[in-house]
């Protein structure tokens, strides 16, 4: 794809998702393709990014989640046999037992300043 057209897509996709779309277009301004929404049978996940043989089930923490939200992206990763990913964007934070339960499950938590 060409930079015009990833900056363009990255621009739509910040415009019509909010802060879906402004961390998806990083993903997408790294080389990676996007599919947002993606259903899985325990609910469905933010966006997935893929490039090549790399997946990443990728979600948006609310305000204070829990070890029920890391819990739950586990499942929901490996359905879609993607590796999970936590983004925790602005000034949110995660509690305590959902920072020792990424750690258990092996889910990557990523900071997004707003």
């Amino acid at each position: 794809m060409g930079f015009a057209r990833t900056r363009y897509l990255a621009k739509v996709f910040r415009r019509k998702y909010g802060v879906k779309g402004i961390v998806a277009s990083r993903y997408l301004e790294a080389g990676y393709s996007i599919s947002f929404n993606v259903p899985t049978k325990h609910g469905p996940v933010d966006f997935v990014a893929y490039r090549g043989k790399e997946r990443y089930a990728v979600i948006i923490a609310p305000h204070h989640a829990g070890r029920e939200v890391v819990e739950a992206l586990k499942r929901r990763a490996e359905i879609l046999q993607a590796k999970p990913v936590i983004i925790v964007y602005g000034k949110n934070r995660l509690k305590e037992d959902a920072i020792t339960a990424a750690k258990e499950l092996d889910v990557t938590i990523r900071r997004v300043r707003g």
